[in-house]
């Protein structure tokens, strides 16, 4: 079937001329597309400023480990020594060994990634 489709001439394919271009916008509709476009790219650079406040505060939060302190009320001093003794030998700190690698890695880059956000918005 594909000889017989080779064998018979077809014509030629033509592009269609393309409408022109020139002058398609008036002076009124550049300027607001112009200031659209400022617009769009001070929305986006905002967007940014609040991605690296986020990420900004979210390590915060990890560098400053938040203290998770209970608060227990008793009747006398009696059970207060006694909760609190209890307390101190359940109490473990985390070291800086204790934390796993991949959280130690996620850590790290999302510092890298704050640094090159800052250095993107802040080129000065």
């Amino acid at each position: 079937m594909s000889s017989l489709r080779n064998a018979i001439s077809r014509r030629a394919h033509k592009e269609r001329a393309q409408p022109s271009q020139a002058n398609k916008y008036t002076q009124e509709n550049l300027m607001l597309m112009k200031t659209q476009d400022i617009g769009y790219i001070l929305q986006k650079l905002q967007s940014e400023r609040k991605k690296i406040e986020k990420i900004t505060a979210v390590l915060h939060s990890v560098d400053n480990h938040p203290s998770n302190r209970h608060i227990y009320y008793v009747e006398d001093r009696e059970e207060a020594r006694e909760l609190q003794s209890q307390a101190s030998k359940s109490r473990v700190t985390p070291h800086s060994g204790d934390i796993p690698d991949l959280i130690k890695r996620k850590t790290a880059a999302s510092y890298r990634e704050l640094e090159a956000r800052k250095s993107v918005n802040d080129p000065g």
